[in-house]
This record gives structure tokens, sequence and C-alpha cells, in this order.
């Protein structure tokens, strides 16, 4: 009974996000995305990617490049197991593209569809 009370309260502290403003930064310069930071975003909401819950999907106040492709969304999701927490600084965290966000699904989403990019800096 207590495992499943710690789920519960993991899904509600992440879910609490939806509607948040969050900030990201670079985390290191070597980042093929680096010149586009700062970015800031809306947590829209919380999606399972493969086999991993508690990922957010983010609308980012601004857009840009990659590819070809007009960015407006990324899946972020703590690197340490975490939960992000607003206001805390330097939280690293899972920075994955979203080309088109009809490929965001209720259910499973394969993480095929949103590459990876680098380890990024949240607020």
């Amino acid at each position: 009974m207590a495992i499943e009370s710690f789920g519960f309260l993991r899904i509600l502290k992440v879910s609490n996000l939806v509607g948040k403003k969050l900030t990201f930064e670079k985390f290191r310069d070597d980042n093929r995305l680096s010149d586009i930071f700062p970015l800031s975003g809306i947590v829209k909401k919380r999606i399972t990617l493969g086999e991993e819950k508690d990922w957010l999907l983010v609308e980012l106040e601004s857009s840009f490049d990659s590819e070809g492709n007009e960015i407006e969304n990324v899946l972020i999701k703590s690197k340490d197991e975490g939960i992000i927490v607003l206001k805390e600084k330097d939280q690293l965290v899972y920075f994955r593209l979203v080309s088109h966000t009809r490929d965001i699904k209720d259910s499973i989403n394969e993480t095929s569809k949103f590459p990876f990019i680098s380890w990024v800096l949240c607020e």
C-alpha cells in the first residue's frame, strides 16, 4: 500500500506542473542547439514515452528551426528520476524535440519519433 501511495503522490506532483512555466538553459556549449537558449514554455500535459512515465510536453513561447522542422514543443524529464521542482535552479533534464504534436498519443508514445538532443538545465 505504501508503494501505491508513493506512485500516486509522484503522479500528483508531476501533474501539478501542467500549466506552469519552465525556463531552459544550455547545459554544455557543445550542444548542437546551444544557440537557441534560453527558452521558456508552458507544461501542457504528462505523457508516457516508451516505458517511461512522467515525461512532460512543453509548448515553447518561441519556436525554433531544427533540420527544417519548426519546433514549437519539446518533451522533458528529470535526468535523475526525480521530479522537476518549480523555481529550483539547475535541474538537469532530458530534452527531446517534438516535430509534430499529432505524434503525441494518450497511450504509450514511441521514443523514435522524438529525438533526444541533449541534457539541458531547467528552472
